[in-house]
């Protein structure tokens, strides 16, 4: 395993953590939204780290392609 699959992996779970944690705070404090957008992005922050390291690991170009692809559909409304 190389160092920056143990970087974004790293980056992934401090974003999951802080998501989770975030999360939590809204839950007690309903009435404060500004902990659940930033819940939610964390988690958005995660997912683009998992698809990043997806792509520095595509083998083809037509897999860093298909990822590509993946990418801009979750992003279309």
């Amino acid at each position: 395993m190389s160092w920056i699959t143990i970087l974004w992996s790293m980056n992934a779970a401090a974003c999951l953590t802080l998501a989770g944690f975030y999360f939590v705070v809204w839950c007690k404090q309903g009435e404060n939204w500004v902990h659940l957008l930033f819940s939610c992005s964390a988690v958005a922050a995660a997912a683009i780290a998992a698809f990043e390291l997806a792509m520095m690991n595509a083998q083809t170009a037509k897999r860093y392609q298909a990822l590509c692809d993946e990418q801009k559909a979750t992003r279309k409304d």
